[in-house]
């Protein structure tokens, strides 16, 4: 037996005045965020073209926030679970004499783990194309003209990069 189910309608109440605000904020964020990439998309087109070099690649399980169907703690089983990858390629390129790295998110999410590294092992070692701002040659951009395999993937969760955890051997 699920243990919110025992608290029955203050459970519901609780959840519904956790997620109003939360879901707002997220919206808010999400949409920024859209309109900075349409934003940037747009100036890009006009920037200087530079080779890169896929280098790495990551995926990030964008059902680990709180507005997910999976958010609510323990209360859900494994077989209950439902991930949602996000894979993101870092590239490096040449831009006036400096050497500068980038993320593009793939446009397709995958529910399949197995899949999403797939996807990511595509394109790891790959010669690509980006747009860099002269002005701030550390901002750069994939275009789909320029290959990229459509517009990136804007990830529900407030942290793009992986979780990282230091680990120190003494």
């Amino acid at each position: 037996m699920d243990p919110y189910d025992r608290l029955g309608p203050l459970a519901v109440l609780v959840r519904l005045i956790y997620m109003v605000p939360a879901a707002i904020f997220y919206l808010l964020v999400y949409m920024f965020r859209r309109l900075k990439r349409w934003y940037i998309g747009g100036q890009a087109e006009s920037w200087p073209a530079a080779d890169a070099a896929v280098s790495g690649s990551y995926e990030i399980d964008e059902n680990q926030s709180a507005l997910s169907r999976n958010g609510w703690g323990d209360e859900h089983s494994d077989a209950e679970y439902h991930p949602r990858w996000s894979v993101a390629i870092q590239y490096c390129y040449q831009a006036e004499g400096e050497s500068y790295s980038g993320t593009y998110f793939l446009p397709q999410t995958y529910s399949d783990g197995d899949r999403a590294s797939e996807a990511e092992r595509a394109w790891v070692g790959k010669q690509i194309v980006v747009r860099y701002n002269p002005s701030k040659p550390a901002q750069s951009f994939f275009l789909e003209q320029d290959g990229a395999p459509g517009k990136p993937h804007i990830p529900w969760l407030i942290s793009y990069g992986p979780y990282l955890t230091n680990l120190s051997l003494k």
